[in-house]
């Protein structure tokens, strides 16, 4: 009975994660207490995911990637390819592939594309490329990048671990690369040749505020000596809930600005700027507590008076805000920045902005000083803001990272030490190096990615330990045994693809690596091939914006719908799953 009771919490947890009816490190956590409820596990065994060598890796890679990103690296490769690119956007997609694909291939994904990103959308609006050609050939390329070594993915990384505690050996660094080349050639001149023909041109603005349809006004309102606003906290003053207005700058009688917050009180003669609907202008101009310094529009292309200034942010995976609306997390006292509009699933917000819960991939146009701005623009892994300069990087160690990378692969690639030491390893030297502060080390590894890993994994196991796994996979071959290895392995392939545009790929990879295993076993053939198309496979996600956190990111910058994945990543899916269930027997023979 242990393995229906395994199956029933498989179900909850494939349930919840498809249609996202809790956060992805809440199913996780709820799938850890079902397991030792239902007695299929115990404490220790539920909770071991949190020690597996898979999610000790991964998190250590995370900080690894972060190290190189915070030493401007990665910064200075994608400025440099600007440079070179001038005006052609055709040179600038083959310069961003050549550079995005193999740095991939040793890095976080979702660090590189982090980093591309802000980069693409400024040289889209500053030379008239097309964001939405651009974008997603950028994640595009990450993922067959990531294909190509055991560390470019955290599913490579998972499944390579779970193949190990099934007695399969270890799989070394660079056994993915065969068959990543052979997806990554056709698969690289296809996005650079063909893609761009097929994607739309979308998202493609002469300015942030035409992007938005901006429908507010941007104004100067006086608080009059009698109003009874004076000496009240912004916050209980009632302007929101009255007049919908966003106060963004305050300038007080003597003649001192700043930007205020919910705690400020309100003086007599306070001149606010205000951001306000059209709709409310008329009742401001019949309020008594308020007097409209002027009915002239204030130009959003022209704040530098005052020193505010516009940009673009985008949400990106594991941030603090995703699934939460600006004002829950009192983003304005926290930054002193307001978010002026947002761009949510192919709509623009400009009502209510703060109250909008937010998504990976959101668009936030934000108003704000350069000081605040920039200083937003350091916490990448909060926002990552466009058109802003963060911090200097510390370019000064730039070759230590970059040594400490070389390193801990060279280590692990060469079997002097195992993997799980060595990225161990080179994430301590990042930190003691000063290459990445213990700070910035905590903001770069993301819970939801490492808490899911952990449940899924612990999930697993219950399944191989109860005999689910052998049960599920012993029912399905019945039906299909009759297609011989390679047609088993081409539905392998063709299942743990399609589910991993409707999960994670870390989740399907948990799910469907213990599967595979059981059916090959079933059969009476080597695994291996199988755990090689399972990872190829959760890492193949061309298909949909969902099924891979960097397809998340670019969604929203990119304007693009849903089928627009569907219309290019399908020659790539094709050319993945061809090349995957040809060429694995070949490497690894049944």
């Amino acid at each position: 009975m242990e393995h229906l009771a395994v199956f029933a919490i498989l179900i909850f947890a494939l349930g919840f994660l498809i249609f996202s009816r809790l956060p992805a490190d809440g199913v996780a956590m709820a799938v850890i207490v079902l397991l030792i409820l239902t007695g299929t596990s115990t404490p220790a065994q539920a909770l071991v995911g949190f020690a597996h060598p898979a999610t000790l890796i991964v998190a250590s890679v995370l900080l690894i990637s972060a190290g190189i990103q915070r030493t401007g690296v990665v910064d200075g490769l994608a400025l440099w390819m600007r440079r070179r690119a001038g005006k052609s956007q055709t040179k600038f997609l083959k310069l961003q592939t050549a550079i995005v694909t193999p740095m991939s291939a040793f890095l976080s994904n979702t660090a590189v594309v982090a980093v591309f990103l802000p980069l693409v959308l400024t040289a889209s609006r500053d030379r008239g490329y097309s964001v939405s050609r651009l974008l997603m050939p950028l994640s595009f390329a990450s993922l067959i990048g990531g294909m190509c070594t055991l560390i470019g993915t955290s599913t490579n990384v998972v499944v390579a671990k779970l193949a190990e505690d099934h007695g399969l050996g270890s799989i070394g660094m660079f056994d993915f690369v065969p068959i990543g080349i052979i997806i990554a050639i056709p698969g690289l001149l296809y996005l650079i040749y063909v893609a761009p023909r097929i994607v739309p041109d979308r998202r493609k603005q002469d300015s942030m505020t035409g992007d938005y349809h901006m429908r507010r006004y941007l104004t100067e309102v006086e608080v009059l000596p009698e109003a009874h606003l004076v000496g009240k906290k912004l916050l209980d003053s009632g302007l929101r809930q009255e007049f919908d207005l966003e106060v963004l700058e305050i300038e007080r009688p003597g003649g001192s600005r700043f930007t205020p917050n919910s705690a400020t009180s309100l003086a007599a003669g306070d001149v606010l700027l205000v951001s306000v609907p059209l709709n409310m202008l008329r009742q401001i101009q019949h309020s008594t507590d308020l007097r409209l310094r002027t009915e002239a529009k204030i130009d959003l292309k022209d704040l530098t008076q005052g020193g505010l200034t516009l940009a673009e942010a985008v949400v990106p995976p594991g941030s603090p805000l995703e699934r939460r609306t600006l004002q829950s997390y009192n983003f304005r006292n926290r930054f002193g920045v307001t978010a002026l509009a947002l761009y949510h699933q192919r709509e623009y917000i400009r009502e209510r902005v703060g109250k909008s819960e937010l998504r990976i991939g959101d668009t936030l146009l934000l108003l704000g000083t350069k000081e605040r701005l920039r200083y937003l623009a350091g916490l990448p892994e909060v926002l990552s803001v466009v058109q802003v300069h963060a911090a200097r990087p510390r370019r000064a160690l730039s070759w230590i990272a970059v040594a400490i990378l070389i390193l801990t692969v060279g280590l692990a690639a060469s079997g002097v030490l195992d993997l799980v030491k060595a990225v161990i390893g080179g994430a301590a030297l990042m930190l003691v190096t000063g290459c990445l502060t213990v700070r910035e080390a905590f903001r770069s590894v993301d819970r939801q990615t490492i808490f899911l890993l952990a449940g899924m994994i612990s999930l697993g196991m219950a399944m191989e330990r109860t005999g689910a796994a052998s049960a599920f996979a012993l029912n399905v071959i019945e039906g299909i045994e009759g297609l011989g290895p390679r047609g088993i392995l081409a539905i392998t392939y063709v299942v743990t693809a399609i589910l991993t545009e409707l999960l994670t790929n870390n989740a399907t990879a948990v799910i469907m690596t213990p599967i595979a295993i059981a059916a090959a076993e079933d059969i009476g053939v080597s695994p291996v091939p199988f755990v090689f198309a399972v990872a190829y496979a959760a890492s193949a996600s061309f298909l949909s914006p969902v099924g891979y956190q960097t397809n998340m990111f670019i969604y929203g910058p990119g304007g693009y719908r849903f089928t627009d994945f569907f219309r290019v990543g399908l020659v790539l899916s094709l050319i993945a799953g061809t090349s995957v269930v040809w060429f694995a027997p070949m490497l690894w023979p049944f």
